[in-house]
């Protein structure tokens, strides 16, 4: 979808293993956005033995979604992760 307003961008710039962020970026991040018939690209799911792959995606997102929750404020973040993964 692109990154509106640059909040993606913003909150990967902060995540602390710079390779893996900039992974992330490069291969999903599309300038502009997709096109609104094209379809999005699907990954593997979780598994009881997920890659490599899924398992940095995994913590790179949830490290994104906390980062811009904590965003202007001091409170705590919870995270229902029964639900999220």
């Amino acid at each position: 979808m692109g990154d509106p307003g640059g909040h993606m961008r913003r909150a990967l710039d902060h995540f602390p293993v710079a390779r893996l962020a900039d992974h992330v970026w490069n291969t999903f991040y599309i300038a502009g956005g997709k096109a609104p018939t094209a379809a999005f690209v699907t990954r593997a799911q979780a598994s009881p033995t997920p890659d490599p792959e899924w398992q940095a995606l995994c913590v790179i997102a949830n490290f994104v979604e906390v980062f811009l929750a904590r965003e202007g404020h001091n409170n705590p973040v919870g995270i229902n992760y029964l639900e999220k993964i």
